[in-house]
C-alpha cells in the first residue's frame, strides 16, 4: 500500500488527527456553528506493510488489568480495546444494551464514500452534510446522507445490507444494521452493535481494511473535527479521531458510548470502544462514566504494536 501523506505532520502509523466525540439523540445536537469544510487539519499515513500472516501480539490490557476494571465500574461500563497489528480484541464482559446512537454516523459516511470513489466524489452539500454529521453530530444532516444511500439502494433495507457490507470487510458478520426506529430515533442509530465488534470496526478502518486510503484518511481527518462542547471521555486523554452517541433505553436510562483511536505512550494507536449505563440514568451521569474509563484507560494502557495493513 502505497504511503498517504495528509496534510500536517506524521503521528504514528495511521491516519490521526485530533478528535472529539459527537452526540446521540435526535434531540441532543448543542447549537454550534459548522466549522469550515476541508481537509483534515493534522493526518499522517495509513500502515504501509501487511501482517504476512495473523499476529498473536500481546494483550493491551491483562487479565488482572481487566478485573481491577469490573471491579472499580462494575456493571455500567463495557470496555473493548484492540490493538492495529491484526491482533485480537481484549474486552470486559458486555453489560445492558448496545445501541449504536450517533456513533453509527462514520458508518454512513463510510458507506456514501465507498460509493462516490472516495472524497474527490463528494459534492460541496455531501462535503457539508458530512461536517455536520462528525463534527457537532448534526441528526439532520446524517439523516439526510442516509437518505441518498436509501435512494440508491432503492430501500432502507438495501442501505442497512450496504452499510453491513463494510462492517464485513472488518470481519464483522454478526452485526446487523438495524432498518426499524423507535419513537423519533433514526432507524441505523438502533443498531445493536457491540462493544467489541465496534473496536474491530475502527482498528480496521485504521489499517485501511474498509476503504481506500485516501477515503479512510478523509473520514478519520473529519472525525477529528468536532465541536470543543462535546470533548468528554475520549476527549479528555487526546483520542484521535472518535465519535460518541447516546440515547434513552426503551426505559428511559441513557445509554452513552464512544469509539475512536487512542495513542499509547509509546506512540502507537490502538482502537476502543466505551459503552456507558450510568446508576442515575442520565446523560450527564454517562459523560462522567466514560470521562472515568478514559482516564483509567490511559493509565493502564502503557504500550501498543505499531500498526499494520490489512
Amino acid at each position: 500500500m502505497t504511503p498517504i501523506r495528509g496534510v500536517g505532520g506524521v503521528l504514528g502509523a495511521v491516519v490521526v488527527c485530533v478528535a472529539v466525540s459527537g452526540c446521540g439523540s435526535v434531540a441532543s445536537s448543542p447549537t454550534s456553528s459548522t466549522p469550515a469544510v476541508g481537509d483534515s487539519p493534522v493526518a499522517g499515513w495509513l500502515p504501509t506493510a501487511p501482517a504476512s500472516e495473523p499476529t498473536a501480539s500481546a494483550a493491551l490490557l491483562s487479565a488482572g488489568q481487566l478485573a481491577e476494571f469490573q471491579e472499580r465500574f462494575g456493571q455500567t461500563v463495557t470496555l473493548a480495546v484492540v490493538p492495529l497489528d491484526g491482533g485480537a480484541a481484549t474486552s470486559t464482559p458486555e453489560m445492558g444494551s448496545t445501541y449504536a446512537w450517533s456513533t453509527a454516523k462514520p458508518l454512513i459516511i463510510a458507506r456514501l464514500l465507498a460509493d462516490v470513489g472516495g472524497p474527490s466524489g463528494l459534492t460541496a452539500q455531501q462535503r457539508q452534510l458530512i461536517a455536520a454529521s462528525l463534527s457537532y453530530s448534526d441528526n439532520e444532516a446524517a439523516a439526510e446522507l442516509h437518505r441518498q444511500l436509501v435512494a440508491k439502494y432503492g430501500s432502507v433495507q438495501g442501505a442497512a445490507d450496504a452499510m453491513g457490507a463494510l462492517l464485513a470487510r472488518a470481519g464483522d458478520t454478526e452485526t446487523e444494521v438495524s432498518t426499524v426506529g423507535r419513537s423519533t430515533y433514526s432507524t441505523y442509530g438502533q443498531t445493536r452493535w457491540s462493544a467489541t465488534a465496534q473496536a474491530e470496526f475502527m482498528a480496521a478502518l485504521a489499517r485501511g481494511c474498509v476503504l481506500e486510503p485516501v477515503a479512510t484518511q478523509f473520514l478519520l481527518g473529519e472525525m477529528g473535527q468536532v465541536d470543543p462542547s462535546q470533548r468528554w471521555g475520549l476527549g479528555t486523554i487526546d483520542a484521535v479521531a472518535f465519535k460518541g452517541g447516546w440515547g434513552p433505553d426503551p426505559d428511559g436510562a441513557y445509554l452513552v458510548r464512544q469509539m475512536g483511536l487512542v495513542t499509547a505512550p509509546n506512540g502507537n494507536q490502538y482502537a476502543v470502544a466505551i459503552i456507558a449505563h450510568p446508576a442515575s440514568g442520565s446523560f450527564e451521569g454517562g459523560q462522567e462514566l466514560t470521562s472515568a474509563a478514559a482516564a483509567w484507560l490511559a493509565e493502564n494502557v502503557t504500550t501498543a504494536p505499531a500498526a499494520t495493513a490489512c
